[in-house]
């Protein structure tokens, strides 16, 4: 059964390249509102991240295997 294309782990890593490269800047600009964006930013940033690749993972991996044993 094919599944339909969700971009969850894309648009994760690009969110947290964002991140990044918004604190790359921040770091080498010393822009004190570019730090405070990416302080802000940071923790949803990542649980979504965290969160899509971790779906990911187990509609990969764990969830398959739930279906061959019924």
């Amino acid at each position: 059964m094919m599944r339909r294309k969700t971009y969850k782990r894309e648009t994760g890593w690009a969110a947290l390249a964002y991140v990044a490269g918004l604190g790359v800047y921040a770091i080498a600009q010393g822009d004190e509102q570019a730090v405070a964006l990416v302080e802000a930013l940071a923790l949803p940033v990542l649980a979504f991240a965290a969160a899509a690749l971790g779906l990911d993972e187990y509609s990969k991996n764990i969830a398959p295997s739930r279906e061959i044993d019924r």
